[in-house]
C-alpha cells in the first residue's frame, strides 16, 4: 500500500517569557504576511503557511525569517528583547492514497531541534507584527549600533553620526561613484528630508557634554528633547532602509522634521 503524502500546514510555538505571568490577560493578535497567516492566543502562536511544505526543515525557515524580522524590529523599537518562542510541532495533514480522502493530524516530529528567538515585548500584550523589510548587512550594522547605544554601550552622539554618514557610505557605494552631494543622494534614495539629517549631524556633533563626539559639543549636554529627537530619527532611518531593501521601487512617505519630537 502506498505511504500518505504528508504536508506541512502550520508550526506550533509556545510564547515564553522570563516572567511566567506575562501575557496571562494578553488579547489574541492575528494578521497575516504574504506567506503566512498568524494567530497568537493563550501563549500560543500558530504560523500557517500559505505555500505547500513537506519537511518541516523547510517550513521552519520560512517562519524563522519572519521571526528574525520579528526580532529586529522589536529590538529597534525597544532596545532589548526577553519575549522567546519554542517550537512545539508541526501541524500535518496526510493525503491518502485513495482519491478524497483526507486525513488531518496535529503531529509531534520527534528529535525535530527546539528553536528560540529572542524579543522584547511590554509582558502584557503581544508584540505588534513587523513592517515589510529585508535585514541585509547594512541594516544590521546600523541597528547592532543603535542596540549598543540603548544598553549602554556606546554614547548617543557617535551612534547617530555614525548612522547618519553610514547612509552617504551605502549611496556612493552602491553607486560605484563619488556623488557631488552624498547628502541629497540619501534624500533622494530613503525619502528621508535634509533638514533631518542635517539636524542629526549638527547635534551629534556640537552637543553631547562628556560623550559630546567632538570637543566643541563638550560644553554642551543635548537636552531632552533632542535626545528623543536623536534616538526617534535613527530608529526610523534604520526601518526606513529596511523597507527600501524590501521593496526598492516602493514610493515611500518622506521622514521629516514635522513627524519627529520636537527639539523645543
Amino acid at each position: 500500500m502506498k505511504e500518505p503524502t504528508k504536508r506541512i500546514v502550520a508550526l506550533h510555538y509556545k510564547v515564553c517569557h522570563e516572567e511566567p505571568d506575562a501575557y496571562a490577560d494578553a488579547a489574541p493578535l492575528s494578521y497575516e504576511t504574504p506567506d503566512l497567516r498568524v494567530e497568537i492566543k493563550d501563549k500560543k502562536a500558530r504560523f500557517e503557511l500559505k505555500s505547500e511544505y513537506d519537511a518541516v526543515g523547510t517550513a521552519r525557515r520560512v517562519v524563522d525569517d519572519f521571526i528574525r524580522k520579528w526580532k529586529f524590529f522589536l529590538s529597534i523599537e525597544r532596545g532589548s528583547t526577553r519575549f522567546s518562542l519554542r517550537f512545539e510541532r508541526p501541524e500535518l495533514i496526510y493525503l491518502e492514497s485513495t482519491p478524497g480522502v483526507v486525513h488531518l493530524s496535529a503531529h509531534i516530529t520527534a528529535g525535530t531541534p527546539t528553536a528560540r528567538a529572542s524579543l522584547r515585548v511590554v509582558p502584557t500584550q503581544y508584540p505588534p507584527a513587523p513592517p515589510d523589510i529585508l535585514i541585509t548587512p547594512d541594516v544590521e550594522t546600523m541597528g547592532h549600533r543603535y542596540v549598543g547605544y540603548r544598553q549602554g554601550k556606546e554614547p548617543l552622539p557617535s551612534m547617530a553620526y555614525f548612522v547618519a554618514t553610514y547612509l552617504e557610505y551605502i549611496v556612493d557605494r552602491d553607486s560605484r561613484k563619488q556623488h557631488g552631494n552624498r547628502q541629497q543622494a540619501v534624500v533622494n534614495k530613503y525619502a528621508i528630508a535634509r533638514e533631518v539629517l542635517q539636524t542629526i549631524r549638527d547635534l551629534s556633533s556640537k552637543a553631547g557634554g562628556t560623550y559630546a563626539r567632538k570637543a566643541v559639543g563638550v560644553r554642551r549636554e543635548l537636552t531632552s528633547n533632542e535626545t528623543e529627537f536623536l534616538k526617534e530619527a535613527i530608529k526610523r532611518i534604520i526601518v526606513r532602509v529596511a523597507e527600501k531593501e524590501h521593496d526598492r521601487d516602493k514610493e515611500l512617505d518622506q521622514i521629516r522634521l514635522s513627524g519627529l519630537p520636537p527639539l523645543t
